[in-house]
């Protein structure tokens, strides 16, 4: 049995294999369980598109639809999203100084990650699940995004999921582990 905290940061910390992604994509109702049942707010997580639609998951490699750039992933974002927000995404991509029109498949791993977590953001979801968010990501990026997800829980009540094989990496970002 595991308790999330509304507006928390949860961390999972494991060995590669140890099933994080696993419980992960659980939680985010990707995979369904065998045995048991798993809940957000006492729903059920699989199938349940309004649920979904208050949550997000950041996989350890973001993926985006081929030849899109930025601009048109936010499009199809914000058909997915009705919490989607233009001002949240225009702020963060200033903020990271990214050309929307450059294709994201042309931007280097990190940068890919940077544009996941913008789309992410501006979905403002209830729920962020993250599986291994910081790698590939520069120190000075990485704080940027840990001072962006220690706000948004704080100024909004979000809850984040957040898995790493590397304690260092999240330990100070988690209010459990």
């Amino acid at each position: 049995t595991l308790s999330i905290a509304k507006g928390s940061i949860f961390g999972l910390i494991g060995s590669n294999g140890a099933g994080k992604t696993t419980l992960m994509k659980l939680i985010a109702g990707i995979y369904k369980q065998e045995l048991g049942e798993i809940t957000i707010d006492g729903q059920p997580v699989y199938e349940n598109i309004l649920l979904k639609q208050k949550l997000v998951y950041i996989p350890d490699q973001p993926s985006f639809i081929p030849q899109y750039n930025t601009k048109q992933m936010a499009r199809f974002y914000k058909s997915m999203y009705p919490s989607w927000s233009e001002d949240r995404f225009r702020q963060l991509v200033d903020s990271f100084d990214l050309n929307v029109k450059k294709k994201i498949h042309t931007f280097s791993k990190g940068w890919q990650r940077q544009i996941a977590f913008i789309l992410a953001l501006s979905i403002k979801p209830d729920i962020m699940i993250l599986d291994e968010p910081m790698d590939g990501l520069d120190p000075v990026v990485r704080k940027k995004i840990k001072n962006i997800l220690i706000q948004d829980v704080a100024e909004r009540e979000m809850t984040i999921v957040i898995s790493s094989h590397n304690l260092r990496e999240i330990e100070d970002l988690c209010d459990q582990i």
